[in-house]
C-alpha cells in the first residue's frame, strides 16, 4: 500500500512539474515576443529612416490631391509665414538706370498640418531634409519681389534647402539673385545717400489668406541683415553693417508686404578728382589775369577764352558719366557757381578795357576815382575770397543735409 501511494505521489509531482515547466516556457516565450514586439515598434518609430517618412507623406499628399493648394492654419485664420532675409551681396549700382543687383538668402517658415507625421512616428523629434524636388508636391508661399527691374517669381527658383519637422513645420531656404529698380533722389549728388527698398509681396494671396512677417533666426539675428561683411559694391558706393533696415506693411491692394531697405552711401572721392578739383583749378586759373598788365589785351583775352572753353570741356566730359535727371543736383549748383566766377573774370576784363579806353593812354586818368589798376587790385582778393566763402557754405550745407 505504501508503495502504491508513493508511486501515485511521484506521478502527481512529475505531472505538475511538467505543467509548470511548460507554463514557464510559454510565459518566457510570450514575454520575449512582447519584448521583441515593443522593441520593433520603438525602432520603427524612433529609428525610422527619412525615406520612410517621406514615402508616407508623399502618399498622403497624393491621395489628398491638394498638397500644392493653400490650407489655412485653422478656421478662417490666415497662414502665417515667417521670413528672414540675409543680404549676401549688392553690386552693379547704376545711376543712369537707377537699378542695382542683390544676392539674398531668403528663408521662409510656416506650418502645414497635412505634413504632420507625429501620429505615424510619435517619438521622432528630429527634422528631415527633403529633396528640393519635393517642393512641387506641397504648397509653398509665392513670395516675389515687386520692384524687380527684371521680373522673376521667387518661388520658381530651386530651393537650396527644404526641411520638415514632425509637427508639419516647413523651413524653406533659397538663394536669390534679383535686379531691383530704385528711384534715386539725386538732389544732393554726389554728396547723397540712397535708401533703396526691396519689396516682397505675395503674388496671388491677399492678407486674409497669407500673412508675411519677419522672424529672427537667433536672438542676435533680426528679420533682415547683412550676412557678408566683405561686400564690394563698386567704386561709387559703400555699405556698412547698419545699412539694412526692414518694416512690415500692408499694400494698398491688401497684400501682405515686407520691405528691406538698403542704405547706399556714395563714395565722393572719384567725383572730387573728376569734377571738383578740375573745376577749382580752372576757376583759379581765370584769376591769374588779374596780375597781367591791364594793357595786355590779347593775353588776357586768350586767357579768358581758354578758361571758358576748359570749363565747358570739363562740364561736358563730367556729365557724360553722371546721371541725367530733370532737376538741379548739388554738383550742377557748384558748376554754375564756377561758371559765374569764370564769366565774372571776363566781365572784369571788359571793365578794365573800358577804363583803359577812357583814359586815352593816360594810366593816371580815372573815372570816379577808379582806375583799371584799382579794379585789378580789388579783384585779386575779392574773387578768391568770395569763391572760398561760397564753396565753404556749399560743402558745409550739403554735408549737414546728408548726415
Amino acid at each position: 500500500m505504501k508503495v502504491i501511494n508513493h508511486g501515485i505521489t511521484k506521478l502527481i509531482c512529475s505531472y505538475f512539474s511538467t505543467m509548470l515547466l511548460n507554463f514557464a516556457k510559454q510565459y518566457c516565450i510570450v514575454i520575449y515576443s512582447c519584448y521583441i514586439f515593443v522593441l520593433t515598434l520603438s525602432v520603427a518609430d524612433s529609428g525610422a529612416t527619412d525615406k520612410e517618412v517621406v514615402d508616407i507623406i508623399t502618399e498622403r499628399v497624393k491621395s489628398q490631391h491638394s498638397g500644392y493648394m493653400l490650407q489655412r492654419a485653422g478656421g478662417d485664420s490666415a497662414v502665417n509665414v515667417g521670413v528672414n532675409i540675409g543680404v549676401y551681396n549688392v553690386n552693379n549700382v547704376e545711376d543712369h538706370s537707377m537699378t542695382f543687383k542683390a544676392v539674398l538668402y531668403v528663408r521662409m517658415i510656416w506650418i502645414d498640418k497635412r505634413l504632420d507625421f507625429t501620429n505615424e512616428f510619435s517619438t521622432r523629434t528630429e527634422s528631415i531634409t527633403l529633396n528640393p524636388s519635393f517642393e512641387r508636391l506641397i504648397w509653398t508661399p509665392d513670395l516675389h519681389v515687386t520692384n524687380e527691374f527684371k521680373s522673376q517669381v521667387l518661388s520658381d527658383q530651386r530651393p537650396q534647402q527644404l526641411v520638415l519637422w514632425p509637427n508639419g513645420t516647413v523651413h524653406l531656404s533659397t538663394r536669390v539673385s534679383t535686379h531691383v529698380s530704385c528711384t534715386f533722389n539725386l538732389t544732393y549728388f554726389p554728396l547723397d545717400i540712397q535708401t533703396c527698398p526691396i519689396t516682397f509681396q505675395s503674388y496671388s494671396y491677399p492678407e486674409r489668406d497669407v500673412v508675411f512677417d519677419f522672424f529672427a533666426l537667433t536672438n542676435s539675428n533680426p528679420g533682415a541683415e547683412i550676412v557678408n561683411e566683405y561686400i564690394d559694391l563698386s567704386t561709387h558706393y559703400s555699405l556698412t553693417s547698419d545699412s539694412v533696415t526692414f518694416t512690415k506693411t500692408v499694400a494698398h491692394d491688401y497684400y501682405s508686404q515686407l520691405d528691406v531697405y538698403i542704405e547706399l552711401k556714395r563714395v565722393t572721392a572719384a567725383y572730387v578728382i573728376k569734377a571738383y578739383i578740375p573745376l577749382n583749378l580752372i576757376v583759379a586759373m581765370s584769376w591769374s589775369g588779374f596780375w597781367v598788365d591791364t594793357r595786355a589785351t590779347p593775353a588776357r583775352a586768350a586767357l579768358s577764352i581758354t578758361t571758358i572753353l576748359s570749363l565747358l570741356t570739363v562740364t561736358v566730359s563730367s556729365y557724360s558719366h553722371f546721371p541725367d535727371v530733370s532737376y538741379i543736383k548739388a554738383l550742377d549748383a557748384y558748376f554754375m557757381i564756377g561758371m559765374v566766377f569764370v564769366f565774372g573774370t571776363l566781365f572784369e576784363f571788359t571793365v578794365v578795357c573800358q577804363l583803359n579806353l577812357r583814359s586815352d593812354g593816360n594810366t593816371n586818368y580815372n573815372t570816379g576815382n577808379i582806375s583799371a589798376v584799382d579794379v585789378d587790385k580789388f579783384s585779386r582778393w575779392f574773387f578768391p575770397l568770395t569763391y572760398c566763402v561760397i564753396s565753404a557754405i556749399y560743402f558745409i550745407t550739403f554735408l549737414l543735409l546728408t548726415l
